[in-house]
């Protein structure tokens, strides 16, 4: 039996076609499916009902301390009782949360065998994303299999003479997508919020604009910034409608709520402060939009899945595919310099070159065939 740990929304979406590859081609017990808690139940349910899955354990790390030492002490000692408990061969890994970091720490303690699925990416700078960056390289050297989603990332994980097999698989989130197209196809509406679709045609009536800001680092200052760039842009800029979905915690939602909560109402009009969207809502409206702005590593992947323009409110990324394709620009948080882009606008009438750079849609695939080859060899 393999136990795949994910706590948040992105672990989720990227395991989803993974952990549905290894059901169907290994049996429904092949794949113990651990839900850590470390996102609420109100997100992560509607989540796995999407992609057909269910969490056989769950259980709660949130317990209103956000502190990440905290946070990390329980989910530390929550994995380390399932692994005891259920006896994995393996224990996969998806990206760099915290969930990530104390499953394969667990695992690794527990002498089982990790894999980590989309390794290798790097910023070169600890700090950014914080504590992401240093998460992903600590589950580097504690992994068995190391699934990098590019050549880059392979190279980066060789560079640091790892531990380990490093392999190039492509990234889930194109397998994720396709899945998602696949099942809203022909029943989209059926599948979306009455206020989605109301969104989703103002966008396409306007030069439609979709925001998300979570990063940590960016909790203070870089959310007010980005904040008040785009109300100078709805005052300035009749044709622009936007829609920002925000962070759950409310010490971020409020502060975009203080900048651009009292607009004038004509700009009002064509703004929309949403709480964060079932999946197939949003992969609605990122279709819909002309242009992205966010911080998030796991939606500038989408956007390239969906040839979506893309400004990444970040000045460094570990993502660089996404920029060199031609999908992506990075524009930090300063309130001018963000101004200054979305002035510019979308560029989705360029012709880009190249398929995509994260894959191919075969990534689950692969994935799971090296982790079967890998537990019948001695590591």
């Amino acid at each position: 039996m393999i136990m795949f740990c994910a706590g948040t929304r992105p672990e989720i979406i990227k395991l989803a076609p993974l952990v549905a590859e290894c059901r169907a081609a290994l049996g429904e017990s092949s794949a113990l499916l651990v839900d850590t808690g470390q996102h609420a139940p109100e997100v992560l349910d509607p989540l796995l009902s999407f992609f057909g899955l269910s969490a056989e354990v769950r259980f709660n790390v949130r317990q209103g301390d956000d502190a990440l030492a905290s946070l990390n002490a329980r989910l530390l000692q929550a994995l380390g009782d399932i692994i005891r408990e259920r006896a994995p061969q393996a224990v996969i890994v998806q990206g760099d949360t915290a969930s990530a970091l104390q499953g394969a720490m667990a695992a690794f303690l527990s002498g089982v065998p990790v894999g980590h699925v989309e390794a290798g990416l790097r910023s070169g700078n600890p700090w950014q994303p914080f504590p992401e960056e240093m998460n992903r390289s600590v589950i580097g050297r504690m992994s068995r299999w190391h699934f990098a989603p590019t050549l880059r990332a392979a190279r980066a994980l060789r560079a640091e003479v790892v531990p380990g097999e490093v392999h190039v698989t492509g990234n889930t989130i194109v397998d994720a997508v396709e899945v998602a197209r696949e099942r809203m196809s022909g029943a989209a509406h059926s599948l979306l919020s009455e206020s989605s679709r109301g969104m989703a045609q103002m966008l396409r009536a306007h030069r439609g604009l979709l925001v998300t800001m979570h990063r940590r680092e960016n909790w203070r200052t870089g959310v007010v910034s980005v904040a008040e760039a785009v109300k100078a842009r709805l005052a300035a800029c009749p044709e622009l409608a936007c829609v920002w979905v925000l962070h759950p915690n409310p010490r971020v939602a409020d502060r975009v709520r203080e900048i651009l909560g009292s607009l004038p109402a004509g700009q009002a009009a064509r703004l929309r402060l949403v709480a964060p969207l079932p999946y197939p809502d949003m992969l609605y409206l990122m279709q819909a939009c002309e242009l992205l702005l966010t911080d998030s590593g796991g939606i500038q992947e989408e956007a390239v899945c969906l040839g979506l323009p893309t400004l990444v409110a970040r000045d460094e990324t570990e993502r660089p595919e996404v920029i060199e394709s031609g999908w992506g620009r990075l524009v930090g948080t300063h309130r001018d310099r963000v101004v200054a882009a979305l002035e510019e606008g979308g560029w989705r009438g360029e012709t880009l070159e190249g398929s995509n750079p994260l894959g191919d849609g075969s990534a689950a695939g692969r994935i799971l065939d090296l982790i079967v080859q890998g537990l019948g060899r001695p590591s």
